[in-house]
Formats: structure tokens, C-alpha cells, sequence
């Protein structure tokens, strides 16, 4: 957590702050208020949780 939020102190100097990091799209406030140092938009965090969940069932797929 507290890397995430450093990561977010980051971004608010190079104003990068709520600027999604996969599309560039503007991170909306309520996602915001909700998660301040969130890095992407909600879209682009579902398909990185997917992705992530893909993964992680190909791993820990029975073998046989």
C-alpha cells in the first residue's frame, strides 16, 4: 500500500495524476475517492484482473 502511494505521490508532481496508465483516458473522481492512488480506469483494471485470473487458473491447472 504504501508503495502504491508513493507511486501516486509520483504521478500528482509529474501530473500524471488520474490519468489512466494503459489508455490514457481520465481516471473518473469516484474511482478516485474511492481508491486515490488507483493508476488505471476501471475498464482497463477489470482487463488486467482478468488477464491476472487467466493466469493464475493456466498455473494452477491440474497437470493431468
Amino acid at each position: 500500500t504504501m508503495r502504491n502511494i508513493e507511486d501516486a505521490l509520483d504521478r500528482l508532481k509529474t501530473k500524471s495524476f488520474g490519468i489512466c496508465v494503459e489508455c490514457d483516458d481520465r481516471i473518473p473522481p469516484v474511482r478516485l475517492e474511492a481508491l486515490p492512488f488507483a493508476e488505471r480506469c476501471l475498464g482497463c483494471q477489470k482487463h488486467l484482473d482478468e488477464e491476472v485470473r487467466q493466469k493464475a487458473e493456466e498455473f494452477f491447472r491440474p497437470l493431468f
